[in-house]
């Protein structure tokens, strides 16, 4: 946005014209999305999503871009919690990535486990 508007975003006041058009350019590819994936939630952080002025922008055009097409109750009734920041904010990313970590070693331990077990009985030699 900074490139395009010649001041940075977090500068930005909040009528800005480059807000609906950023939002615009979201909506475009979540709609995207909401067609071809059927999301149940998208949730979005980072960058100039940290803006929280410019979900409900996003929100209403997303809405105005699909036009009724996609007739899902989350999506009508609930697109405040269908396109959402994520709850842990910033950290989520961080967060998320360690819980992975975490599955993984577990996985990792599960995995040595079952190969170091003895599955076939020794039978006795005669």
């Amino acid at each position: 946005m900074e490139a395009r508007w010649k001041i940075p975003a977090h500068t930005m006041p909040l009528d800005h014209p480059g807000w609906v058009l950023e939002a615009h350019y979201l909506a475009l590819g979540l709609s995207t999305w909401v067609c071809t994936l059927s999301p149940r939630r998208i949730i979005l952080g980072g960058g100039v999503m940290q803006q929280s002025h410019i979900f409900p922008l996003l929100r209403q055009e997303l809405l105005r871009l699909l036009n009724g097409y996609i007739q899902a109750s989350a999506l009508l009734d609930e697109i405040d919690t269908y396109v959402t920041p994520p709850q842990l904010g910033n950290r989520a990313g961080v967060l998320g990535a360690m819980v992975l970590a975490e599955q993984a070693y577990q996985n990792s331990k599960h995995i040595a486990a079952v190969a170091t077990e003895d599955k076939w009985p020794s039978t006795p030699h005669s």
